[in-house]
């Protein structure tokens, strides 16, 4: 009879040790310019059927750090760690003078399990009709869409709040969203708020006159798609801006990679959430 020995809050893991920072996914970037059109579409996309970032294979609920991952930072998965970076430091380059809109099922489902903070985050937004969702699956897919609750209108809300309500939104079968309203001048808001309102085939082409730029991020439940954003612009300094987001968030994603391929444990990702994310 064989004896298994299983080490709990231990150090002894097993992992695979033939994986390669090659193995994993890295984001590629693209840009087009529209035809007849002055708007610009800056995307970003993940690689299908890769992960992020390397992981460990084992769920024990009594490791306190992955208790700590789970309960404090809302990160469970590779894709979990690849959202609360990737939308940070979206934050802290393209930060001020930026709205979000916020799911309106964030009212009826999950409410309860958020902070007050984050409530009266989401509390204090405009109220509005319509939000972007998309999924990438090789093609990038986008549409402007109703939610049966209405969405909030959230200007610079702080990132803690930000990413515990994207965390607790179930967004639809595919794809958890969240949108994005880059605006130089508030006084345009009553305008934009109708433009959410109200339908609109031009949308998208009168809200580009109207803001600096707008966009959706799109985090994927199904392993069909993967993670995703895509900006539309006219503003040739927001192109300046994503052109230094693109360039820094590669090299942070590639010192990580080789963080977590060196150390492949919860606690290294709790260093690494602990060092470059405020909550």
């Amino acid at each position: 009879m064989g004896i298994d020995i299983i080490h709990l809050g231990g150090e002894t893991r097993s992992f695979d040790p033939a994986i390669k920072i090659e193995d994993l996914g890295s984001p590629a970037f693209q840009m087009f310019r529209l035809p007849n059109q002055p708007m610009v579409i800056w995307m970003m996309t993940n690689p299908l059927n890769k992960t992020p970032f390397p992981w460990w294979p084992y769920e024990v609920t009594i490791d306190d750090d992955l208790r700590d991952l789970n309960q404090t930072w809302r990160v469970t998965n590779p894709q979990n760690l690849f959202d609360i970076l990737f939308l940070t430091h979206l934050q802290k380059q393209m930060m001020g003078n930026m709205f979000v809109i916020f799911p309106g099922n964030l009212k009826t489902v999950g409410w309860t399990s958020l902070r007050e903070v984050d409530q009266d985050t989401y509390k204090r937004g405009q109220g509005c009709v319509y939000h972007l969702n998309s999924a990438y699956d090789g093609k990038m897919s986008v549409n402007w869409v109703p939610f049966w609750a209405p969405q909030s209108i959230v200007r610079n809300p702080p990132f803690g709040s930000l990413w515990r309500l994207f965390a607790n939104s179930v967004g639809d079968e595919e794809t958890r969203c969240l949108t994005f309203l880059g605006l130089s001048n508030p006084q345009f808001l009553p305008e934009i708020v109708n433009l959410l309102i109200e339908k609109d085939d031009e949308r998208s082409e009168k809200l580009s006159v109207l803001v600096d730029w707008f966009g959706v991020y799109s985090s994927p439940f199904s392993p069909r798609n993967a993670s995703s954003f895509i900006v539309y612009t006219r503003n040739q300094d927001v192109l300046k801006k994503l052109g230094k987001f693109q360039e820094e968030f590669l090299a942070l994603s590639r010192q990580i990679q080789t963080e977590l391929l060196i150390d492949p444990h919860p606690r290294s990702v709790l260093r690494i959430l602990t060092r470059l994310v405020a909550l």
